[in-house]
């Protein structure tokens, strides 16, 4: 176990640019394709991410955290209680 850690590696990330006009154009015309697909199927169309439902998770996750660190502090209280104060 470290007790402090030191940063790894910086790794080197290049991607060269080309410019296809062709891809270009068929990439646009497939994302415009899925669009009209998925309103006509009735899903969502916008692409932001729902910040509300989000939110909504992690007050959940944050609930689930709490009550389990609880329970566990609950169940060293009781195993103390039981071994030291017979």
């Amino acid at each position: 176990m470290a007790f402090f850690s030191l940063p790894g590696t910086r790794r080197f990330n290049y991607k060269p640019l080309f410019y296809n006009e062709q891809d270009e154009k068929r990439r646009e015309r497939h994302e415009r394709i899925e669009r009209e697909v998925r309103s006509e199927r009735g899903e969502s169309n916008d692409e932001a991410p729902n910040f509300i439902h989000f939110a909504r998770k992690q007050r959940q996750k944050s609930s689930k955290r709490v009550l389990i660190i609880f329970l566990a502090l609950a169940a060293v209280y009781f195993f103390l209680q039981q071994r030291f104060l017979r």
